[in-house]
């Protein structure tokens, strides 16, 4: 009975704290109108225009960790003959005139045009 309970307290709150209005919520009105117009929104969602590719595979999660753990690493460092060239950038020193996109790693981006600075990374999602 307790274990329902906690669960039941869990949901509520996980469901109170999604719904908050902190996190703003479904589209409606003339927003809902403008989005529904745009091309890559079909079927109640947005969608790629061309097709993702899907890297998965039918091997089982242990059979893929196992494989991940136990291939040849050999080939995941970058070639000695042609090193990744780095550039240390001063961020505080980029004018902000200047158009230009800097790499932070990974998936996160700093893109700089128009006098606008938009900072990318899918953690902000």
């Amino acid at each position: 009975m307790l274990f329902i309970i906690i669960a039941a307290v869990a949901a509520l709150s996980v469901y109170l704290f999604v719904t908050s209005p902190r996190f703003g919520r479904l589209p409606r009105g003339e927003r809902l109108a403008r989005i529904e117009k745009s091309p890559n929104y079909k079927n109640g969602r947005f969608q790629n225009r061309e097709q993702t590719i899907q890297f998965t595979t039918d091997k089982g999660m242990l059979r893929s960790l196992f494989s991940m753990l136990t291939r040849d690493k050999s080939q995941v460092a970058p070639d000695k003959d042609h090193p990744i060239n780095v550039v240390k950038t001063d961020l505080h020193s980029l004018p902000q005139s200047r158009d230009c996109m800097v790499w932070f790693g990974h998936s996160s981006y700093l893109i700089q045009t128009d006098s606008l600075r938009f900072l990318i990374d899918p953690v902000f999602i």
